[in-house]
């Protein structure tokens, strides 16, 4: 939860501050693996979930919907749904599988840090307004899941390609109402230090920024950032497509944000294939 004396800071619910840097991918996580008949996946998950335990990251940056637009392209099987048609409604086998890995992360405090729709991903074209499919979805996922702690809500990545910022507010206080565990909840944007879809008594307190900067400028932008906050709502450095992707590159990325205040998640993290 977002601490209420400081919203700059994310704390454990009745517990402890907690500080969030670990892998920024991958993000198609919840479909990894050949997909079997009934919608599940035959993948690495759980592989990937340990290799995290064992060696201290604490968490997973994934997206729910991935198709209509987003980055599965061709693939059309990246989304939840009974034969991952959205007319069909939420397959349960496949939440279920989802339960399994998330449970697996909550007991190790990993986060579960949850976008509902991927970059440019949309299935309901209905304006600044949510539709009752749409209202049902964000519903029906926040209710299967949000007596998970170590999570995270996300409307959905690089969202003003696709959606306004009334449409993107809606959906958050739909979340809010289908949550009553108090979880933050966050929109991303494209790159730049401003949380464009903040509002005063907004559903809408966490900042999942991109920023593509690398070092003294991550710093810089790190420490804009946090001032532009001030306390109004909490930040993780989601994103930086200049990182390096070597070792180094990423460690010296991690200490140049963290230093500068906030959290980082470091894309192409993609954890199989990154060095311990």
């Amino acid at each position: 939860v977002i601490d209420p004396e400081n919203p700059r800071w994310l704390k454990r619910h009745g517990g402890s501050h907690v500080f969030i840097c670990g892998p920024g991918d991958p993000e198609e996580f919840l479909y990894r693996g050949t997909r079997n008949p009934d919608g599940t996946r035959a993948g690495d998950q759980r592989a990937l979930i340990r290799k995290l335990i064992e060696h201290g990251g604490n968490s997973i940056y994934m997206q729910a919907v991935r198709t209509h637009g987003g980055d599965a392209k061709p693939d059309t099987t990246h989304n939840p749904f009974i034969d991952s048609v959205p007319a069909k409604g939420l397959d349960e086998r496949v939440l279920a599988q989802w339960e399994e890995w998330f449970t697996l992360m909550d007991e190790n405090e990993i986060l579960i840090y949850f976008f509902f729709y991927d970059d440019s991903a949309r299935i309901w074209n209905t304006g600044d307004q949510a539709c009752e499919e749409e209202r049902a979805f964000f519903q029906a996922i926040v209710r299967r899941f949000k007596h998970h702690k170590n999570l995270i809500w996300i409307v959905g990545e690089e969202t003003e390609e696709r959606y306004t910022a009334a449409r993107v507010n809606a959906l958050a206080e739909i979340i809010r109402e289908a949550d009553d565990h108090g979880h933050a909840i966050g929109s991303h944007h494209l790159s730049g230090t401003t949380f464009k879809h903040w509002k005063p008594g907004g559903a809408l307190g966490h900042f999942s920024m991109q920023l593509s900067a690398r070092e003294d400028a991550a710093h810089a932008g790190a420490v804009e950032a946090l001032r532009k906050a001030e306390g109004r709502y909490q930040i993780i450095y989601a994103e930086s497509t200049a990182m390096p992707f070597d070792g180094v590159g990423m460690r010296r990325h991690a200490w140049s944000v963290a230093m500068g205040g906030l959290m980082p998640m470091l894309l192409r993290m993609d954890i199989a294939g990154t060095s311990p």
